[in-house]
């Protein structure tokens, strides 16, 4: 089973956001994961102690909502589990620090792939403990 890491690549890493870009014949793969509807083209999400998920789904209007230090907007579970997993992939897979910490963030920003992050003893595997 395809993970939402093997259907994107980074397509932008700043100091405010990282923006995931589905990869093209990966429709089938998304829906499987359980929370995506397969129209899905680009994910954003926000950086800090509040993050902001929008969904860009081929020449629809984007969905946003937020969760964390500045609040949650009321969210269907498909949606909630959809944001989370983009966080996960970013997070967890990418290895890109997505908190408050501008240092932090900075030592992140050149995280293009999977392969970009040193020192974890998994490539592209960020584990709070082992990796800076």
């Amino acid at each position: 089973m395809a993970r939402l890491c093997d259907l994107v690549e980074v397509a932008e890493n700043n100091m405010e956001c990282v923006v995931l870009k589905v990869k093209e014949g990966v429709q089938t793969e998304l829906v499987g994961l359980g929370c995506f509807d397969g129209d899905e083209t680009v994910f954003r999400l926000t950086k800090g102690g509040g993050h902001t998920c929008t969904v860009f789904r081929g020449g629809k209007r984007p969905i946003s909502w937020e969760w964390g230090n500045s609040g949650r907007t009321l969210v269907c579970d498909s949606l909630y589990q959809c944001g989370s997993m983009v966080k996960s992939c970013i997070s967890d897979d990418f290895g890109i620090y997505m908190g408050s910490d501008a240092a932090k963030r900075m030592a992140t920003l050149h995280v293009r792939s999977l392969e970009d992050t040193p020192g974890c003893p998994l490539p592209g595997r960020y584990l709070k403990n082992t990796c800076s």
